[in-house]
């Protein structure tokens, strides 16, 4: 007759055994990666890498012409795919650029024009508290507003 210990841990080893073997089986399934979002030009990268790899083994027999071509011809029109997305991508980009340095001279052009017009009266009037400043005044008496249209820094 056997020892309890022993008996306990063969059944112990067993069970260890089992999830060890079983592990592939229990992990979820990792979904295949898309380019989805990510940077086309990685993808195409990848995929002309594909290409070459398999002309490699079609030059050295290891795959059949059937495949070869099936194969190829797949690759090649998802690269094809890849190219117009990067065109297109490109060409938003671009409008985008152009959009955001028209915003940027709207805004300097802004920024340079005088924020307080001189007032019939003399001096400038105060855009924040409406202050009647001296024609020589750079800030409001008042409140301590710029007069000039120059944004200030304080710290």
């Amino acid at each position: 007759m056997m020892a309890p210990g022993s008996i306990l841990l063969g059944i112990v080893m067993l069970m260890a055994f089992v999830v060890v073997a079983a592990w592939p089986w229990l992990r979820p399934v990792r979904q295949r990666p898309t380019h989805k979002g990510a940077d086309p030009r990685l993808a195409y990268k990848a995929l002309v890498a594909s290409i070459r790899e398999l002309d490699f083994d079609y030059q050295a027999g290891l795959v059949t012409e059937e495949d070869y071509r099936r194969l190829r011809d797949h690759l090649a029109r998802r690269a094809a795919a890849l190219l117009q997305e990067i065109d297109h991508r490109t060409t938003q980009e671009a409008e985008l650029e152009a959009q955001i340095e028209a915003m940027v001279r709207a805004l300097r052009t802004q920024r340079r024009q005088p924020a307080v017009k001189p007032s019939p009266m003399g001096g400038p009037l105060c855009p924040r508290c409406g202050h009647q400043g001296e024609a020589d005044d750079r800030f409001c008496a008042r409140c301590g507003q710029s007069l000039t249209g120059e944004v200030t820094v304080t710290s």
